[in-house]
């Protein structure tokens, strides 16, 4: 049985150049890699709209706060 990290002629395991397409984990370590990346950017989306939401959150307090004092001084 040939080992994808031993050469056929040799006992013991040596590092040799193979394409990644032959290595299980490379590949699955590269699809991890994919995974993480499409949810950091997923994650940034999300925390853009967040903080836009958080802006409007803001401006009705403001607002509020503006309406109150208005009715604060009437009274």
């Amino acid at each position: 049985m040939h080992h994808p990290y031993r050469r056929e002629d040799e006992l013991l395991c040596t590092l040799c150049h193979i394409l990644c397409c032959y290595n299980p984990i490379v590949t699955y370590l590269s699809h991890w890699a994919v995974a993480a990346d499409d949810w950091h950017k997923e994650t940034l989306l999300e925390l853009a709209e967040q903080q836009g939401h958080l802006g409007d959150f803001e401006v009705d307090h403001h607002k509020l706060t503006y309406v109150h004092q208005q009715l604060a001084e009437e009274h």
